[in-house]
Parts: structure tokens; sequence; C-alpha cells
């Protein structure tokens, strides 16, 4: 009997601890603090004392409604629209008379709405308003107040659950990249900050380096421009354009003529040693026959680009007072300089087969494609004609519209002939005759039908 007691005081312990268990693992975790407050429409920021840690999570639930003037509707937590209220408000880019918040005085402002939630990369006080403007909020006539619920959860570090806002800053309980662990999911290529550089782009970005002095030596604008990018790249763009339109320059003036613009570099050694990388960035300095030079580099669709430079001793970099647009006007100048010197203008050049290859080529091309095409034509024309498939006719009466000046004169001609002939010559029979119109028999001299009264005229 007491056996049988103690079975079932076991059984209904374990059960009411198995419920219980259930019921936490199931239920959420409650608020570390919760508050209402309330923020009447003429609101403008408003420090609510409480202080939001990095790591917490706020969860904000907006109710009530408002009317800024009278003439205004009844307006929700979230505001007039979903279009930012523009200039003059609190918050330009958040729909007008909105619930707003923001994480410190100089933080960034955000719409709470009727529901919105919020983990601080920066500590701070957190601070409520409506977002107005102040000659709204001066204004007579407004009414109603928006009420607020706020929900602080603050996550427990070293509970071994990573909970939303832990990331970051409890590496007991998250892995995330920068903790300076090396975690399964991390790579050199996804993390670098905590399992150091990829061997590959040690080598390539100290390649990358040696490999611009070397095309910039071969003033290979075109290689240039596919390892740079920005307005590295933009820079080398134009000497592309402008060694491309002197040489079109030259050729049309038949003249040889060294571009005194281009950069003129040599070296003799060069070497490349990386000085710092981290996702996707990378400095590398560069050594050139004992003169120091820093690269940027940037990594864009899985290729290392030299992004910027500047020599050693200096603290600028070489795009940061780089004007294009003046680049551009003394080249174009130079180019113009070129035809002035000849004694022409670019309006002015001319073109013949004496003073330069390229028309005479053309010109030889142009008589080519037209004798092969009306070569073409005359063959196919043969062809048709022999087997009898083409319609000719076509053809014939193009030769009658060319005649028909002719033609309509004959015409004339003859109609005017008929006019004069008066009456209508009878059909002779010997000393008799019929009538060409109805027939009658009719004696030679007679003048006129009997029957029909026809006027007859005899045949000479």
């Amino acid at each position: 009997m007491k056996r049988g007691i103690a079975t079932i005081i076991v059984f209904i312990f374990v059960l009411s601890f198995s419920i219980y268990a259930a019921s936490a693992i199931g239920s959420e975790k409650p608020a570390y603090e919760k508050f209402k407050y309330s923020m009447p429409v003429r609101s403008n920021w408003t420090n609510t004392l409480s202080y939001i840690d990095v790591g917490e999570v706020v969860r904000f639930t907006g109710s009530g409604f408002v009317k800024p003037t009278k003439e205004s509707p009844l307006i929700g937590p979230a505001g007039l629209g979903e279009e930012g209220a523009g200039e003059g408000f609190n918050c330009p880019d958040l729909p007008a008379y909105s619930l707003i918040a923001k994480i410190g005085k100089y933080g960034n402002c955000f719409l709470i709405g009727e529901e919105n939630q919020a983990t601080p990369s920066e500590p701070g006080f957190m601070f409520f308003a409506v977002n107005s403007k102040d000659e709204i909020r001066k204004a007579t006539g407004g009414a109603g107040k928006f009420d607020i619920l706020v929900e602080i959860y603050r996550p427990t570090c070293g509970d071994g659950v990573c909970e939303e806002g832990e990331s970051g800053y409890c590496a007991e309980d998250c892995d995330w990249c920068g903790d300076d662990e090396c975690n399964a999911e991390e790579t050199c290529e996804t993390c670098s900050k905590d399992c150091g550089f990829c061997e590959g782009d040690i080598t390539t970005v100290e390649e990358r380096a040696e490999e611009y002095f070397r095309l910039l030596q071969e003033n290979d604008f075109v290689a240039l421009v596919d390892i740079t990018t920005g307005d590295f790249k933009a820079y080398y763009d134009e000497f592309k354009r402008f060694e491309r339109e002197f040489q079109k320059s030259i050729d049309m003036l038949g003249i040889d003529k060294e571009n005194e613009l281009l950069p003129k570099f040599q070296f003799e050694s060069i070497s490349a040693e990386l000085d710092e990388m981290t996702d996707g960035n990378a400095i590398v300095n560069a050594v050139v026959d004992e003169k120091s030079h820093q690269f940027k580099l940037v990594k864009e669709d899985g290729e290392w680009k030299l992004k910027d430079m500047r020599e050693a001793d200096e603290e600028e970099w070489f795009t940061s007072d780089l004007d294009l647009k003046a680049l551009r006007d003394n080249h174009n100048d130079y180019l113009s300089k070129i035809t002035e010197e000849e004694g022409l203008t670019p309006k002015e050049i001319k073109v013949d087969a004496t003073t330069t290859k390229a028309p005479m080529k053309l010109i030889i091309i142009t008589v080519v494609v037209i004798l092969i095409f009306f070569g073409a034509i005359y063959f196919i024309f043969v062809v048709m004609k022999k087997r009898k498939r083409f319609d000719f006719s076509f053809f014939k009466k193009l030769k009658l519209l060319k005649k028909s000046k002719k033609i309509k004169e004959a015409k004339k001609e003859k109609v005017e002939k008929t006019k004069k002939k008066k009456g209508t010559e009878i059909e002779d029979i010997g000393g008799e005759g019929k009538c060409p119109k109805c027939k009658a028999e009719i004696f030679a001299h007679e003048r006129f039908c009997v029957k029909c009264g026809t006027k007859l005229k005899k045949k000479k």
C-alpha cells in the first residue's frame, strides 16, 4: 500500500515537472523592463530617461490617434501616408505625424508605428516624439495622443543561448566574424578577421601593384583600365581616349609625331608587399627604384582592382584632387594645336589618297563592293533569263513608258487623218456594191444608201 502511494507521488511530481519544463521552453522569455508612455500631439523629442544598452532588444506597441489641426483627419501611429514628411519635420524621411523614436540624443530616428522592434548598436537614452513641425505644434486646435507600450529584453550572456542582440558582444553564446575565433562556417574568404588572409589574395594584390608599373611603362591604357576602378579607372580611361584620338589626328594629317602628353615612366627594379588587408580591402607598399609608393585596392566581383595610389611621403591620395574635366580639356587643346601647326583646322582637314593610306583603302574597298554587287545582279539576271523563270514584261513596260511621248504623238496624228476622211468607202462588187453598214445592194453611182442613208464613197 505504501509502495503504491509512493509511486503515485513520484508520478505526479514527474508529470508536474514535465508540464512546467514544456511551458518554460514554449513560452517567451519575460521582458526585463516594461512600461507605458503617452505622447500628446504637440510633443517634440522627449527623453524617457530609460537607458538602452548595446545588445538589448526594445519592442514597441503604439496606439491612439491625433489631430494636428482642426481640419486634419484622425491619424494613427503609422502617420499620414507612406511617403516622407519633407523638410521642417523631425524626421523628413518618415511619414508626417507618425510616432517616432531614437536612441541617444544624436541617434538616427526610426518609426514606431503600430508595432516595431529595435536593437541599438550604440548605448543611450530613449527619446519619443510626434513627427511634426514647430508651426503645427504652436497652432491651436490640435488634439489627441499616442500611447506606447515599451518592452525591454536583456539577453543573458553565458546561458548557452544566442539571443537576439547578443551577437557582437557575447562570445560565450554566439559566433560572429570578429570574435577572434575561426568557427566552422568561417573561412579566409568570408572572415579574414578570424581566419586570416587567403594566400592567393596576398599574392594577387602584390602582383597587381607590380603589374600596374609595367603597364604604365608600356602606356597600355586598355589594360590599365581593366585593373583599376573608381576615379583611378576614369583617369586612365581618359588617357585611352586621348591616345586613340591623337592617333586618328596624325593619320588624317599624314604626319609622324610623338605624343608629348603621355606619361613617361621607366624603372629597373620593383617589389611589392602587403601592408594590411580587411574583407575586400587592402593596402600594398611598392618600392620602385628605391622610391616608395602605396596602393589602395578593393575586391570587386571576386577580382582585386587598384582604387588609388600615393607616394609614401604624401598624405593625400592621387584621386583626392583629381580634376578629370581639366585633364580632358588639356588633351583636347593639345589635339587642336596639332592641326593648327599644320596650317589646318579640324573642319578644313582634307583627305586624299596621296596623304594617307586609310582613304585609299576605303576607296578600293568601296569600288570592289560596288563591282561585286552589280556582278551578282547581272549573274542572277542571266541565269533566270536562260531558265525562263523571270518575267520580263515589267522591263518591256518600262521601255513602253520611255516611248510614251512618241506613241501619243503617233495616235494623235492618226486621229487627225481619220477626221479628214469624209464618208465611208463602199465594198466594190463590180458595177454594183453593198452598203458597208447595212449590207444593202446599191448602184455604183449612188452617193447615199437608199436603206440606211449612209453617205457612200467610191474606192479609187
